[in-house]
């Protein structure tokens, strides 16, 4: 998986990662991190284990398999923050409502926020590995906030920032998975 540093200003949609509830903070920020190589990085693990206990491990293999999965089978970029960055990029929503809609049983949902961030359809490894992503955290109690909700509150804010290029500051801080 090849990782650039930038990405264009658009990238940020004005939400913040700790304006999320717990268990979406908690699996953006677990993917960037095993997205982004640091899946086995001791505050990882760490933060994984005090929130989940014994399906810990479980939801870290489910989210690295989840991008690998996105790494064999996109045919876009996929934009993420860098772990431990603030802002939440469009495509990290995207994976919000993907994993929103996988624990809620919206598969046509489901379906066209994978379609948006592959490029194209997804497979049925695909599908079956945020699948499990969504099911280690339901089981876990950790059922996820509607994305929609989130957006309504937030996108004004990203689209007066976009307009008046209040964004350019968070460009360097963007890591962009291919």
């Amino acid at each position: 998986m090849r990782v650039q540093s930038q990405i264009s200003p658009n990238g940020f949609t004005g939400l913040r990662i700790s304006e999320l509830d717990f268990a979406t903070g908690l699996a953006v920020w677990g993917f960037r991190a095993v997205a982004t190589g640091h899946g086995n990085c001791a505050a990882v693990v760490d933060g994984f284990e005090r929130a989940l206990g014994d399906a810990s491990k479980q939801a870290r293999q489910s989210l690295h398999h989840l991008a690998i999965e996105f790494s064999n089978v996109g045919r876009r970029t996929f934009h993420l923050s860098a772990p431990g960055c603030l802002g939440v990029t469009h495509d990290e929503v995207c994976l919000i409502g993907a994993i929103y809609a996988a624990q809620t049983c919206q598969k046509e949902y489901a379906a066209g926020q994978l379609v948006w961030l592959l490029g194209r359809s997804a497979t049925l490894e695909l599908k079956a590995a945020l699948q499990d992503v969504a099911d280690v955290l339901l089981l876990a109690n950790y059922a996820f906030q509607d994305p929609k909700e989130l957006m309504d509150r937030f996108y004004p804010i990203a689209n007066q920032a976009t307009l008046r290029g209040d964004q350019q500051e968070n460009a360097s801080n963007v890591r962009t998975l291919h």
